[in-house]
């Protein structure tokens, strides 16, 4: 899972940062990257804020921890804060 995260204030931030975590870990979930410091090589659009790079044991665990109790007041939190490209795909090795 990739997110491309723009913020529109970071009051939120602490309060997300502290708590999904274990919840994401719960679901298999871990964080590979989190940087700030994103430059473009190439394309158009908006740049965000923070880029994020998750992996998770299927698809489904990625759907099943977005749809959960536990992580559903923290998406709440962040679709009222910042707007947010979420990607996910299956993962795999090319040759």
């Amino acid at each position: 899972m990739v997110v491309l995260l723009r913020n529109r204030n970071r009051d939120w931030l602490a309060d997300y940062v502290t708590s999904v975590p274990a919840i994401l870990r719960g679901y298999g979930g871990e964080y590979l990257a989190v940087s700030k410091s994103v430059r473009r090589l190439e394309g158009a659009g908006n740049l965000p804020e923070i880029i994020a790079l998750f992996s998770f044991p299927s698809l489904a665990k990625i759907e099943e921890f977005m749809s959960s109790d536990e992580y559903r007041p923290f998406r709440d939190l962040r679709q009222r804060n910042a707007d947010a490209d979420i990607l996910i795909f299956e993962g795999g090795r090319t040759p």
